[in-house]
């Protein structure tokens, strides 16, 4: 997978790394992301994905807030997801089990 620059191209691309098997027809969850003062959506509803930029069209399950810098990073690999969460660089506000989810309907390698 081709390492990200930014968050915008992580947007630009998000739905292409979207697992539809691992996320069921009934699964569904609405992701906010905030990336200091960069605000994204990611919305897995029905097996498909959809993904912009600002305020989603629904309010979200779950909220992350980062730099672009360590969120960048987290999904290129290059900081460990439990290590963000514990230093702080990444925050998660919601429902955690729909977080948990989230990773696993993403391939994020």
């Amino acid at each position: 997978m081709v390492k990200a620059e930014s968050a915008k191209q992580v947007f630009e691309n998000i739905c292409s790394r979207f697992v539809p098997e691992k996320a069921g027809p009934a699964d569904r969850g609405a992701f906010a992301f905030d990336l200091g003062g960069e605000k994204y959506w990611a919305l897995i509803e029905g097996g498909a994905c959809a993904a912009g930029e600002g305020d989603g069209p629904t309010a979200p399950d779950i909220t992350v807030r980062s730099t672009p810098e360590s969120f960048v990073a987290l999904v290129n690999g290059e900081l460990n997801p439990m290590i963000a969460i514990t230093t702080g660089k990444i925050k998660v506000q919601g429902n955690m089990g729909m977080a948990l989810k989230m990773i696993g309907w993403f391939d994020l390698s």
